[in-house]
């Protein structure tokens, strides 16, 4: 089964779904969004503030290309074991005429673009640490370089190539 988001309702304090079209029979999924509460973002914010108070003159003596592909393989695991076990309640099929899905294919259109700047955005930002990490040895900028790719991951999984060929 082959999902694709064609349209993504993002309000405050409200109901978040996402509207999924399956690839092959076409069938149309609705999902709604998990909310994380607001000791799941403290908690990810102190934990950060003080690993990298821990880490911040750390250096590491193994090979550069060894630990960057170790957080690469890492990030790749932990973004999609995240995004499976914190991103959707539940998905119900429901049932709209073509027309409609149509109209959330075009609806969608503004969020797949600002998507792929905030994708291009994150992955710049991702390479410019990842070059200092390289330069400067300090542990610090990898871990925030491999919080970065985790959410990297986390949002390419948006991304399949029939999306694209829907907003050609």
């Amino acid at each position: 089964m082959k999902l694709v988001p064609i349209y993504t309702l993002s309000i405050k304090n409200g109901t978040n779904y996402t509207i999924f079209l399956e690839q092959g029979s076409h069938l149309v999924y609705k999902a709604y969004h998990r909310e994380p509460g607001q000791k799941m973002y403290w908690l990810a914010f102190f934990t950060a503030t003080i690993l990298l108070r821990i880490i911040q003159e750390f250096t590491i003596d193994i090979p550069i290309i060894y630990l960057i592909a170790i957080f690469m393989i890492g990030g790749y695991f932990m973004g999609r074991w995240i995004l499976k076990k914190f991103a959707y309640k539940e998905m119900v099929q429901i049932y709209i005429t073509p027309s409609m899905i149509e109209d959330y294919i075009e609806k969608g259109r503004k969020g797949f673009i600002l998507e792929k700047r905030i994708i291009f955005f994150i992955f710049l930002l991702f390479l410019l640490l990842m070059f200092i990490f390289i330069i400067s040895h300090l542990f610090n900028y990898l871990l925030i370089s491999f919080f970065l790719y985790v959410i990297l991951i986390i949002l390419l999984h948006r991304f399949p190539i029939a999306r694209f060929k829907l907003y050609k």
